[in-house]
């Protein structure tokens, strides 16, 4: 274990010495555990979920203790990536921990279409603001069956001829940098 040790010597009195007493002071470092085999993951993560959400197993030290993630809120976009993990003593006035790396996969998300539509009739010339959402906060997109007796600016519809509209909300997944971390939503119809 770490810490001070006193060491005393003493040599007795003879024909030809006296007695002598001596004392040394050594520092006692801790000892460093070592990982020898390195923890895996119990799951994968989806996207949105934060390291702490998956359990470490299955490692193996040279003492007694456990495994944490070095930054357990970390939240990763899709994909592979080696992420750190410490190793913690159980005894840590003994031993110093040691840190190595986990493989984590991390998996795409499902989101929703979210669209409490209300409107049934509108007249040529008249505009509607379409506001479906989805879920995971990524823009909905809108088309329109048939693409004749209506117009759509962004999000804003204007009818132009008369006729029975479909208005499909849909989201593909992918965000406004091109990561695709959700699946695409179900399109919803109205």
């Amino acid at each position: 274990a770490g810490g001070t040790v006193v060491v005393t010597a003493t040599a007795a009195e003879s024909d030809l010495y006296h007695a002598a007493t001596a004392e040394k002071t050594i520092e006692l470092g801790k000892v460093k555990a070592t990982i020898t085999d390195a923890p895996a993951v119990a799951d994968t993560l989806t996207y949105g979920q934060p390291l702490s959400k998956v359990a470490l197993i299955n490692g193996q030290a040279t003492c007694a203790g456990h495994f944490e993630w070095a930054d357990p809120e970390m939240v990763q976009v899709v994909g592979g990536y080696w992420m750190q993990v410490v190793f913690i003593p159980e005894d840590t006035t003994a031993f110093e921990g040691d840190t190595c790396t986990v493989y984590v996969h991390i998996g795409m998300a499902t989101q929703e279409i979210v669209w409490d539509f209300k409107t049934s009739i509108i007249s040529v010339g008249d505009t509607l603001r379409l506001e479906a959402t989805a879920t995971s906060g990524y823009a909905v997109t809108y088309d329109l069956d048939p693409t004749d007796i209506a117009m759509l600016d962004g999000n804003t519809l204007t009818a132009v001829a008369a006729g029975t509209l479909t208005i499909t909300a849909q989201q593909d997944g992918v965000d406004e940098e091109g990561n695709q971390n959700y699946y695409a939503a179900a399109p919803v119809s109205y």
